[in-house]
């Protein structure tokens, strides 16, 4: 069986009835605008993350690990950076308990379905926080994230490093990699966004206001 991934929380967020086939619609929640990591993704990577998120309305959240099918299934222009989005908490991989669940147990009344669906979120979320770290206290600028950063011109690497540090402690993030995390940051320059209020003068209004 080839590889696949889930969308986070995808049971959480989609209540449709899926004793009723694929839905019509997926829901869009607007507690994401004051979600620090939705703000800092780029207008290109919330458009694919929509497409993908419509996409795994055909099988219950589940999507294939390939960006190459992914790009092509959703007719995307340009290919998905997977692992970006798995680094900031909007996908998993591998298939969730509850999608495999849902799955087998499509004729379950209700009552069970729902006390099905707390369970399994509850296990998902604990499974969810053993993968993932805060901070180590020891956490530096790898020698490879510098190589990294100057083959791909990213300048100002000491003071996006600062900054992403002190958002890190501040919000309490946790990530399974976090060399891969503070590259997702300089890239799509998302540090300058997560200082704290007192040092965002130079940083728009409409950012401040969903720190």
């Amino acid at each position: 069986m080839s590889e696949k991934l889930s969308i986070r929380n995808w049971e959480r967020w989609q209540s449709y009835r899926r004793d009723r086939g694929q839905p019509p619609w997926i829901k869009v929640h607007r507690c994401l605008m004051r979600d620090l990591e939705w703000v800092a993704l780029s207008d290109t990577q919330r458009g694919q993350l929509v497409a993908i998120w419509l996409l795994a309305a055909d099988h219950d959240g589940v999507i294939p690990a390939s960006p190459d099918l992914i790009q092509k299934l959703c007719f995307m222009s340009d290919k998905p950076d997977i692992e970006s989005f798995i680094n900031q908490g909007f996908i998993e991989r591998g298939v969730s308990a509850a999608s495999e669940r849902r799955q087998d147990d499509a004729n379950m009344s209700h009552q069970n379905r729902d006390r099905d669906r707390i369970e399994t979120e509850t296990e998902t979320e604990a499974e969810k926080i053993s993968r993932k770290r805060a901070i180590p206290k020891d956490f530096a600028i790898s020698d490879q994230v510098r190589d990294w950063a100057k083959r791909n011109g990213h300048a100002h690497l000491e003071e996006r490093f600062e900054a992403f540090v002190d958002a890190a402690k501040a919000k309490g993030y946790r990530y399974k990699d976090w060399d891969a995390a503070f590259k997702t940051a300089v890239r799509d320059d998302w540090a300058k966004l997560s200082k704290p209020k007192a040092d965002l003068d130079h940083v728009p209004a409409i950012f401040r206001s969903v720190m």
